[in-house]
C-alpha cells in the first residue's frame, strides 16, 4: 500500500493560506496518531510557511506555492515550495523572522532557497504530540 501523500497547487496570495492550512491539518487528522496536538502544530507551521511565501517571494509580480505532505513511517513531512526571489536575510529586521523561529519550534525545520525559490520542509512525528529537538 503506497504512503499517503497530499499535494495542493494554489496561486501565492493571502486568500489561499487558509485553504492550504485546512488542507494540511486534514491530512495530518486522517493520517497521524494524537492528531489534535499535531494537526495544530501543522496548521500553524505550515500557516507561517505559506504566509511567508506570500508576503516575500514574488515583489511586485505573482506566482504560485505548492504544498505536499507525506507520511513516512513515524514521520509526517509537509513541504511549501515557491519559485520566487529566494530568502534575503540580511535585508529583513529580527522581528521579521518571527515565523521561521515559530516553524523551528514546532517542527523539525529545513529551508533551502536560492534565486528561484524557497523550500520549507516541516517534519513532525506521526504518534507523539511532543516538540522535536532541533
Amino acid at each position: 500500500m503506497a504512503a499517503p501523500r497530499i499535494e495542493k497547487r494554489v496561486r501565492a496570495d493571502a486568500e489561499q493560506v487558509p485553504r492550504l492550512r485546512a488542507a494540511a491539518a486534514a491530512f495530518t487528522r486522517d493520517h497521524c496518531d494524537h492528531s489534535d496536538e499535531t494537526a495544530q502544530a501543522v496548521a500553524l507551521a505550515v500557516t507561517e510557511a505559506c504566509s511567508n511565501a506570500v508576503r516575500h517571494a514574488y515583489p511586485g509580480s505573482s506566482g504560485e506555492l505548492t504544498l505536499t505532505g507525506r507520511v513516512d513511517g513515524d514521520q509526517l513531512t509537509l513541504t511549501v515550495v515557491d519559485e520566487g526571489v529566494g530568502l534575503v536575510t540580511e535585508t529583513r529586521p529580527a522581528a521579521g523572522r518571527l515565523g521561521l523561529r515559530l516553524m523551528r519550534e514546532l517542527a523539525t525545520t529545513t529551508i533551502t532557497s536560492d534565486q528561484h525559490g524557497t523550500r520549507v520542509h516541516l517534519r513532525f512525528p506521526r504518534t507523539t504530540a511532543t516538540q522535536p529537538s532541533r
